[in-house]
């Protein structure tokens, strides 16, 4: 089975590493990789922290364990911890050392990256994402197909990619209950400078749930969505651009060009500022914005073109 970069990210994405992808809105620490044999038993924690909004969540930092090292990453390359201490400005000829200075860390203007196995290009990337604020994190074993051989996780289990559970055997088939098995447990490492609730036995805060299609007024809405425009001018269609994939969350988004959101913007200012962010963030995000919308005027689909 090919193989390929587990990666979390946004609000928050998970990909296992054979290309499962599933998403997660709880709010706790969560293991992304649990690997005691890594570098011959050295070892390797990956674990997340996410905060809930409303109705979804989003990764707000990173910490990776090797051995006694440990590296917190909160989107932000220029300002990030190893053991509790801010690293210096990069200089030149220099390298950071991490993992008992088995590994050296890369520094680049928009990401950390770990380098495990220069050779074979196995890597660890921590990425930084100013627009959307949140961090990304990648684990790449590039041509290093046993490097992290025993991983278990919310990345899946390596080799298989199986949404596998603490003891190795359980297969989970869903999202919710899967994440929730790899809640950091209080037995575990605390690998961040400071605790946040929850913590374990505390259970992950869930997401709140979401307004019902009748409450958000949405019949009224679809029907002032398919008016039509003045004939024979290019029309944009709201239903599948906005109304409808902001109440059911479920239908693809189209995206326009920027100078067609700038136009937008100058017409309905209000709506399109919450709509671009919409828009920059993806659906989930949008989440933080839908009681805020139904205070906006409609656009019509004359404003449109």
């Amino acid at each position: 089975m090919a193989l390929v970069p587990g990666t979390g990210s946004g609000d928050p994405h998970f990909k296992t590493f054979t290309g499962q992808k599933y998403d997660y809105h709880g709010e706790c620490d969560l293991v992304l990789i649990d690997n005691p044999s890594f570098a011959d038993g050295l070892g390797m924690r990956l674990h997340i922290r996410t905060t809930r909004v409303k109705y979804w969540s989003y990764i707000e930092q990173i910490a990776l364990q090797i051995g006694d090292d440990v590296l917190e990453f909160d989107n932000d390359v220029d300002n990030f911890l190893i053991n509790g201490a801010k690293v210096g400005e990069a200089v030149r000829g220099t390298k950071t050392r991490f993992g008992l200075e088995e590994f050296w860390l890369r520094r680049d203007p928009k990401a950390l990256s770990l380098r495990l196995d220069n050779k074979l290009k196995a890597k660890i990337d921590f990425i930084q994402h100013k627009k959307t604020h949140f961090p990304a994190v990648s684990v790449n074993a590039g041509s290093n197909q046993t490097i992290f051989e025993g991983s278990l996780g919310m990345l899946g289990q390596w080799g298989t990619g199986k949404m596998m559970g603490r003891d190795g055997v359980t297969e989970f088939d869903d999202a919710e209950a899967f994440a929730l098995e790899w809640q950091v447990r209080s037995d575990e490492p605390m690998l961040f400078s400071q605790a946040r609730f929850p913590q374990h036995p505390q259970k992950c805060t869930p997401p709140k749930a979401m307004p019902l299609m009748n409450r958000l007024g949405s019949s009224h809405m679809r029907k002032e969505a398919e008016r039509p425009a003045a004939a024979g001018k290019k029309t944009w269609k709201i239903a599948s651009l906005m109304l409808l994939p902001l109440v059911t969350l479920e239908l693809p988004v189209m995206m326009p060009r920027p100078s067609t959101m700038r136009k937008l913007k100058r017409k309905n200012g209000l709506f399109m500022e919450v709509l671009s962010k919409f828009l920059a963030c993806g659906c989930s995000a949008f989440h933080l914005a839908l009681e805020d919308r139904l205070t906006y005027p409609l656009v019509e689909a004359s404003q449109f073109v």
